[in-house]
């Protein structure tokens, strides 16, 4: 997974070859039952999110909140 950089998806995940770059290290932040899926790109405060929650949603970086489409469960 990546975060495109520029471009028409720029700040959108991609598919992209592994390169090692910040845009490609995530890491798991756990709270509670849930994790935030932090990217090392940029300031370190961006975060997965969930466009919405039809199938087929684009996955983007914002800034951490409480809004549950950053909340992720492992099973």
């Amino acid at each position: 997974m990546d975060v495109a950089q520029d471009g028409p998806f720029k700040g959108t995940t991609i598919l992209w070859e592994g390169y090692g770059g910040d845009n490609q290290s995530f890491t798991l932040v756990q709270e509670g039952p849930n994790f935030y899926i932090k990217c090392k790109q940029g300031s370190g405060d961006q975060y997965l999110t969930v466009e919405n929650d039809s199938n087929g949603s684009k996955l983007f970086l914002a800034k951490k909140s409480t809004d549950p489409r950053q909340k992720f469960k492992i099973d």
